[in-house]
């Protein structure tokens, strides 16, 4: 039951998204945009749940680091921080993105959807623990990324990024997941707390570290592919 009390303001982000869901399917007809302002009120409806997130989340400031769904996720003052911190940073991007939306997209509303989904899946990455789960949020993150390079389906440079970043993408995440599996092979979990702890308290002989090394360094070259940091931004 406590799991579910510090993880309070995520299951408020889930259920908001779930709302706007059910809200934009009765709008489909884009002729109703000629009438309403449902855009304005789509904006102004995320921002507000957006501050609310804020404020549930500034009164989690000052508890002691909870460890929620057995080591899967983390919630301490800095996840807290950070966490404030993206939607701070997602308020601002609506702001300013508000008018282009409404010339590239034609007044689409299913950015708002993607984009409210984008944002929950890094809110739930930086408050993971274990490289498991951190694979599978990554992934949600990239289905994110996916719609919105093809999105604007009025050019063919957009469904060819798409289909570009998705390749890269699957080849980024098999490499993740071979150096997941050859630390867990080596160590037998992939919490990141436990990890931690053997890797200064644990004696490992030459062998055991020379592949410890590798999957830590196959983790890192997929993320530096996803982020096209040199040399993988060919």
């Amino acid at each position: 039951m406590l799991d579910f009390i510090f993880f309070l303001p995520e299951l408020f982000l889930i259920f908001v998204l779930l709302s706007l869901c059910i809200f934009i399917s009765q709008f489909t007809n884009k002729n109703i945009y000629k009438f309403t302002y449902i855009l304005n009120f789509i904006e102004i409806f995320i921002i507000i749940n957006f501050l609310i997130y804020i404020y549930l989340n500034l009164n989690s400031i000052g508890y002691n680091e909870h460890i929620i769904f057995n080591n899967i996720f983390v919630n301490t003052n800095y996840t807290i921080f950070f966490k404030n911190f993206i939607i701070f940073i997602s308020i601002l991007i609506l702001i300013i993105i508000k008018d282009h939306l409404k010339i590239i997209f034609k007044n689409n509303c299913d950015f708002y959807i993607i984009y409210f989904f984008l944002i929950i899946s890094i809110i739930f990455l930086i408050m993971c623990f274990d490289l498991i789960f951190a694979a599978l949020i990554i992934q949600l993150q990239n289905l994110s990324f996916y719609i919105f390079f093809a999105l604007n389906n009025k050019t063919n440079k957009s469904i060819e990024g798409a289909l570009k970043y998705f390749f890269l993408s699957s080849v980024g995440f098999g490499i993740y997941l071979f150096g997941v599996s050859l630390i867990y092979n080596f160590c037998g979990t992939t919490k990141i707390n436990e990890l931690s702890y053997i890797s200064y308290f644990g004696n490992f002989n030459y062998f055991y570290e020379k592949y410890y090394l590798i999957g830590l360094i196959l983790i890192c070259l997929s993320i530096f592919f996803k982020l096209s940091v040199a040399p993988f931004h060919f």
